[in-house]
Order: C-alpha cells, then structure tokens, then sequence
C-alpha cells in the first residue's frame, strides 16, 4: 500500500513532466521550423542534424511516458501509445518544414523513431531507479 507522501511524490512527477513535455515540444517545433541561414549555418559535423533528431525526440518520448504514467512502471499500452503519437508527430514536423524553406528528410524521420526508442529504453529504467520503494 502506498502512503500519501509517496503518491504526492507520483503527481509531482507527472505535474513535472507534463510541464517539461509542453516546454520541450514547443522548443522543438520552433527549431525545426526556423529557416536555414543563408551561407555557412555552423559547424560542418556529418549528420549532426541526425543527432538533434535523436536527442529532441528521446525527450519528447521521456517526458511524454512521464506526463502519462508517472513514476509507476510504463505499461505496454502506454509505451504504444507515447510512440505512435511521437512518430506521426515526426511526420507532421518534417512535412510541415517545407513551406519555410526546409526539407522534409526521411532519414530524419527515421532519427526521430531512434530517439523515441531510446527515451522509452531510459524511461523503462530510468522511471524505476526513481520511484519510491513499496513498503
């Protein structure tokens, strides 16, 4: 049986999470909605628009699973759900770059699918090393 102190503990999380998912997904949707520069935009790293994909949708993903489900162990029903939100979301986001410039990638897309996995991997168990112990 949980006591008060820890479900106060399971809101506040996902007050948390939901407030960071809010956050993080505008910040996003800004970045990838920006137009390019013209000329030399920064650093010439190979794929490193790939690695931004990762890391911005491994956070929506953690945040995500975390808005919905706290700091209880995510459910299989919550892992589906936070995925196929996340991945026609990264289809939405590609196709709606175009009309300010950009190009929708499907390689991008597909960076997007790695970074939702991997913040559902730290989600799995990342979630249980912080959810309080059961008395």
């Amino acid at each position: 049986m949980q006591d008060s102190s820890s479900h106060v503990g399971h809101r506040a999380f996902r007050s948390l999470c939901l407030t960071g998912l809010f956050v993080w997904w505008a910040l996003c949707a800004v970045a990838t909605h920006m137009p390019l520069p013209d000329g030399p935009g920064g650093p010439d790293i190979p794929n490193l628009d790939k690695v931004v994909h990762l890391v911005m949708y491994s956070g929506l993903a953690l945040l995500f699973i975390g808005a919905i489900g706290g700091l209880r162990p995510p459910t299989t029903r919550n892992y589906i759900m936070t995925a196929l939100v996340l991945a026609a979301y990264g289809i939405v986001d590609e196709l709606t770059q175009i009309p300010v410039g950009r190009t929708a990638d499907p390689i991008d897309w597909l960076a997007d699918l790695c970074g939702i996995a991997a913040g559902l991997l730290i989600a799995r168990y990342g979630f249980a090393a912080l959810a309080p112990a059961e008395a």
